[in-house]
């Protein structure tokens, strides 16, 4: 799949909004061991930022419906909960201490 533009910059907003919403949760230094652990934007995390433009994109908007609020939102979620997910993964094995 070729890499665009708008999906640069889609990928940055979600990203940059999911990191500030985890400062306010976790503060700074838990949220830079969280990405470090995940890996800071590897494509992997991209994927799954963009999943829910990818998706939408399938289809033919026949309507010229903007969703691109709605998609942010999704992309968002998406990533929280690959970030909650893998969290819980990680102390569940016993790769990192749930303190």
């Amino acid at each position: 799949m070729q890499k665009t533009k708008h999906e640069d910059i889609l990928c940055e907003v979600i990203w940059s909004s999911v990191t500030e919403h985890l400062e306010l949760l976790c503060g700074k230094h838990e949220t830079d061991f969280i990405l470090d652990t995940l890996g800071r934007k590897t494509s992997f995390v991209r994927s799954i930022c963009l999943m829910p433009y990818w998706f939408f994109s399938c289809f033919e908007n026949k309507n010229s419906v903007d969703l691109s609020n709605q998609i942010f939102i999704l992309g968002k979620a998406s990533l929280e909960a690959y970030i909650a997910y893998t969290m819980y993964d990680y102390i569940r094995d016993g790769k990192i201490d749930r303190h």
